[in-house]
């Protein structure tokens, strides 16, 4: 026989301001409803942004070979483990729980890896050449402003823990992933801006006002040579004039 002790009903909180205000920074449920819609769309956005760019890459791709390293292929994979056992952690997971639920070996994780981790090194290299290869105007000033901004997110100006930081290799780490976003994110919106048919000579170098003023030497000697020549040839004629009378 079973015997039934109690019948339990779960009652879920009203989606009210009230409940709003309690679970977020926003004031009614409008906001949050407009927030969502906000996160969705920007997501959206960003996927299409994303499939477009791959597209152009695949694009310039489809003649190529392009070819790295083994232990290039296994760091990425090892990087990418690495992020996912930092995003179950904020999910109070670890990786070995997150293997169980998956139904996976760690070998089988980083098979489903690797072809994504393959796709993003030989991107990474091709939009290095293209920058090298166009010489794109990188400023480094941008460079050094989101260094400093992602230290300022994590270390007041005369924090101990910051100068520690600094003179560890971790912060060489960091300007260095930081410059290569910068110019990757700089490379991307030159192929789009040619795919698109814009004009693309603020993505360009500009020439150096010194070597500019060099260049123009050459032009200023060119001038005193036509004044030096019209001034004999006035010469000449006026002796031809003299001899004349």
């Amino acid at each position: 026989a079973v015997q039934v002790e109690g019948i339990r009903e779960r009652v879920l909180p009203e989606l009210d301001d009230a409940f709003v205000k309690t679970v977020s920074d926003l004031e009614s449920v409008d906001e949050l409803r407009e927030k969502i819609l906000e996160d969705l769309s920007a997501q959206q956005e960003a996927e299409d942004e994303n499939a477009y760019v791959n597209s152009i890459l695949d694009k310039i791709l489809e003649d190529s070979e392009v070819k790295f390293p083994p232990q290039m292929l296994d760091n990425e994979i090892e990087g990418e483990v690495r992020e996912l056992e930092s995003r179950l952690k904020t999910q109070g997971m670890d990786l070995e729980m997150y293997l169980k639920i998956q139904d996976l070996e760690e070998d089988g994780l980083r098979e489903q890896i690797k072809p994504n981790a393959e796709k993003r090194i030989i991107h990474g290299l091709v939009i290095g050449k293209i920058s090298e290869s166009e010489d794109l105007d990188i400023d480094t000033q941008d460079i050094t402003d989101e260094f400093k901004s992602i230290l300022d997110n994590h270390f007041a100006d005369d924090d101990k823990g910051r100068a520690e930081y600094m003179q560890s290799g971790d912060s060489v780490a960091l300007l260095n992933r930081v410059s290569s976003q910068i110019i990757t994110r700089k490379t991307l919106d030159f192929l789009k801006a040619i795919a698109q048919g814009e004009d693309i000579t603020d993505f360009l170098k500009k020439e150096d006002p010194e070597e500019e003023a060099v260049e123009e030497e050459p032009k200023e000697e060119s001038s005193a040579e036509i004044n030096a020549e019209n001034a004999r040839d006035t010469k000449e004629e006026k002796s031809e004039n003299e001899d004349q009378e």
